[in-house]
């Protein structure tokens, strides 16, 4: 019976610590080799991978950042996966008429169409 009740203090306690802990603040990470970054706030977009969503030129295509890795790959370019629907726009006019027409497309290996 002894034996019981001290595992279930510590049960009791250990769940207690764990809930009321706070998490550490961002700002104190460091990257594989040792340099030291920091998390953007929220409100951030991420990726499948975890990578922070930066820049979006268009619907197929974006740069993202993982500070978290070795140096050279902290910034990437990466592809939309194959299939994901974008709006493709094209000039279906002559060169003195000018009708650019938008339609439904899906993205192949970076580009829309």
């Amino acid at each position: 019976m002894k034996r019981s009740c001290s595992v279930v203090l510590y049960l009791s306690l250990s769940f207690i610590f764990h809930v009321s802990a706070n998490p550490a603040p961002y700002g104190k990470c460091t990257d594989i080799e040792g340099h030291h970054y920091q998390l953007p706030g929220k409100g951030h977009k991420t990726d499948y991978d975890g990578c922070i969503v930066t820049y979006e030129p268009n619907e197929c295509k974006y740069l993202c950042y993982k500070p978290y890795v070795p140096r050279g790959e902290v910034v990437q370019w990466r592809n939309r996966p194959d299939g994901t629907w974008c709006p493709y726009t094209f000039n279906r006019g002559t060169s003195i008429h000018t009708e650019y027409v938008t339609v439904s497309a899906t993205c192949n290996q970076g580009t829309c169409g």
